[in-house]
């Protein structure tokens, strides 16, 4: 968001009497900046009256350290920025003739525009504003101060309405009916529980669903309660969550609601396929997304202007022209970090309900087959990427979509999720456009946090099944393998876990060799390892697994094994010498250590050594799945030569740590990479090594 502060002095920098200019930049560089060779100098500016175009001028912004700590406070982007937490003493003489805390200055360019604020002692880094070509009707700029009333109503109203007019396969018909519904007695303030032989003609019914992050005090329903809940209750019983969620229900003129502790029996097993067929044949989906219980409702008070994303019209001229700008991709962040977002549950949720309402803690947003929008972007959500086009057509509820993208990119196989984006760049392949799309998913959906160990595999199963049937339609029929793709394999393989963790899961979630194995968020770049068979170094013979479960499974290769000598070596010494910035060895994985040499595991001959000069952070290094995987001597299997994009910068050869276990078989313990001169060079260095099989489990 963007504080009061900042907003209403970049709307007023073309009138002296909205905000304050309180010297020139040449001034302000000469006393403020001077000695520093960089201090901000004006570009040229082509204008009519230039020596009074803004970007001349320096201008008035917080008036008090309280001011702006308070903007800090509330998140502000300009104002909690680099160099926030700098000097923030009141004592600096030059800043106290200009009777300002802190001042600003805008370059206006040709493409975007710079804003830099000055406070005492610090220069805060410049924040882009950057000029979006679309049209301000795309925004909403009048947030009530709560998230259920009327307006809010008739704008989600007008989302099911188009939706249902216009987004065919948001609009299956469907005469599934799950054991058990909550009906609503609206005149009475009543619910009861009622089952599915109860309900009428099952191809008139529509029901709602709820997705919400469950506590234990809720109610549950189990075969002791059974009875009483099958006769009216009070809505006041119930958790708000539950209460408010009976409320969009009826607004939405739906008479039934599906809340899974009070809908499936505690008491005995709820089959992946049951919770499938609930939310893929659900109305609509109601999600308590902001909420972290049922006792905290999915309505919210709030600040309008605190929710407003960064995005606002900014002033051109003096003759009142504006256009569209905004500093980052607005709220991108907040809706990620949803409580609700975060879990694998909810995630799966979100791909199999059609059509779903977010209650977070400051908007509301709307996904569908056929629309993402929010209550800032009712008609569009524009913090999409320009290559990103509507799901089904150029039209998103109503409106063209010509400004938002300018080429088309293939759908994906399930439902577009708001902030699960599709690859950056589309591929020609309809094969490796759909792969790349599953690894991007992979990328959002490891994030989150699950409950069971099944869930790993079990809450992205939807987008896999998905995939597989694109996969077919395409004239592609791959097998699935514990969140693997059989063709992508070996190369595949060489995953890389973002942020290892101490250990690994104290219950099995999958085959150490899928990423499923393991906790955390994990990346594979499946463009940039996607690559001829000739320049693979191992090959698949053979695979055991059981699809659909966390049940053992096993891949057998046909390849060479070297022995990786290992070494941890921390480089806070290079920082300390100014050999490596700080922010630099930030980016060391946590797992990692340094690959020192290659040997053959029987002739203990060397197979290389890295050279001095090597950067070990990206060079020659492995990357362990776990903390705990690590060590100082581990087996390593190459699996795959990738050329870099500069022909002159040689190839890195990606393979996968391996450690023995029981009966001669193999655990994947992480993935490493060398790199060398060219596909020469790395074939001889494993050249002498004996060709065998290693089965990985």
């Amino acid at each position: 968001m963007l504080c009061t502060i900042c907003r209403q002095g970049l709307d007023g920098i073309w009138d002296p009497s909205k905000t304050k200019r309180v010297c020139r930049i040449d001034d302000f560089n000469e006393h403020f900046k001077e000695g520093d060779s960089n201090g901000r100098v004006a570009l040229p500016i082509v204008a009519s009256h230039a020596d009074q175009h803004p970007s001349q001028f320096v201008f008035g912004h917080h008036p008090t350290p309280e001011s702006y700590k308070q903007s800090v406070e509330q998140g502000c982007i300009v104002c909690s920025g680099p160099g926030h937490k700098g000097q923030q003493s009141d004592q600096d003489p030059v800043m106290a003739n200009l009777e300002y805390f802190s001042v600003f200055t805008i370059d206006i360019r040709k493409n975007d525009a710079v804003m830099e604020i000055f406070k005492p002692g610090t220069r805060m880094g410049g924040q882009h504003l950057v000029f979006y070509e679309g049209s301000p009707r795309d925004y909403n700029f009048n947030l009530s101060p709560l998230t259920g009333d009327a307006a809010t109503w008739a704008l989600i109203q007008s989302w099911v309405d188009t939706c249902i007019e216009s987004h065919e396969r948001c609009n299956q018909e469907t005469n599934y009916i799950p054991q058990y519904l909550l009906q609503l007695d609206k005149p009475n303030g009543l619910f009861r529980l009622v089952s599915a032989d109860q309900v009428g003609p099952h191809s008139n019914v529509r029901y709602c669903t709820l997705s919400h992050c469950y506590s234990a005090d809720s109610h549950q329903l189990t075969s002791s309660t059974l009875e009483a809940l099958s006769r009216p209750q009070p809505l006041s019983s119930l958790s708000l969550t539950y209460q408010d969620a009976f409320a969009v229900m009826s607004h939405l003129g739906v008479n039934y609601l599906w809340i899974d502790h009070l809908c499936t029996l505690q008491d005995r097993p709820f089959t992946d396929r049951e919770r499938r067929d609930v939310f893929s044949n659900s109305f609509c989906g109601i999600g308590a997304t902001g909420s972290t219980s049922p006792s905290s409702g999915l309505f919210t008070k709030r600040t309008p202007e605190l929710s407003f994303p960064t995005i606002f019209e900014f002033p051109l001229g003096v003759d009142g022209d504006t256009a569209m700008v905004r500093f980052n991709e607005p709220n991108a962040g907040d809706f990620r970090d949803e409580p609700l977002i975060k879990t694998a549950r909810g995630f799966q949720e979100r791909l199999l309900t059609p059509r779903m309402i977010h209650f977070t803690a400051s908007l509301i947003y709307w996904e569908c087959y056929g629309a993402l929008c929010s209550e800032m972007n009712p008609q569009n959500m524009v913090l999409l990427p320009k290559y990103y086009t509507a799901p089904e057509t150029d039209t998103v509820l109503g409106s063209q979509n010509t400004h938002v993208s300018n080429r088309s990119l293939a759908a994906p196989a399930w439902k577009r999720l708001i902030m699960v984006l599709p690859p950056p760049y589309p591929n020609a392949d309809d094969r490796d456009a759909i792969l790349d799309s599953w690894f991007h998913l992979l990328r959002t959906y490891t994030r989150c946090s699950h409950e069971a160990p099944e869930e790993r595999l079990s809450c992205v199963e939807t987008a896999a099944m998905d995939t597989k049937a694109l996969l077919k339609k395409n004239g592609h029929d791959d097998i699935y393998l514990a969140g693997m793709w059989k063709d992508t394999l070996p190369a595949a393989l060489v995953w890389t876990v973002e942020a290892a963790a101490d250990g690994r899961p104290a219950q099995y979630q999958g085959p150490s060799w899928s990423w499923s194995a393991v906790d955390g968020a994990i990346s594979y770049d499946y463009r940039k390892m996607r690559q001829d068979a000739n320049d693979n170094l191992c090959k698949l013979i053979d695979d055991k697994y059981e699809a659909g479960t966390a049940a053992a499974g096993s891949l057998t290769l046909r390849g060479k094994l070297a022995v990786g000598k290992l070494c941890h070596h921390d480089y806070n010494d290079w920082v300390e010498n100014g050999l490596m910035p700080e922010d630099v060895l930030r980016t060391r994985h946590g797992a990692q250590m340094d690959i020192a040499e290659l040997v053959d595991p029987d002739a203990g001959a060397s197979l290389g050594k890295a050279p001095d000069d090597t950067d070990h952070l990206h060079e020659w290094c492995v990357r362990f799945d776990t903390k705990h995987d690590m060590k100082e001597e581990v087996s390593m299997l190459p699996v795959s030569l990738v050329p870099a994009g500069n022909p002159s910068l040689g190839v890195t050869v990606y393979g996968i740590a391996l450690t023995k276990s029981v009966g001669g078989v193999y655990t994947r313990s992480g993935m490493w990479q060398i790199s060398l001169s060219s596909k020469g060079e790395a074939r001889e260095a494993f050249k002498g090594l004996v060709d065998g099989e290693i089965t990985i489990v």
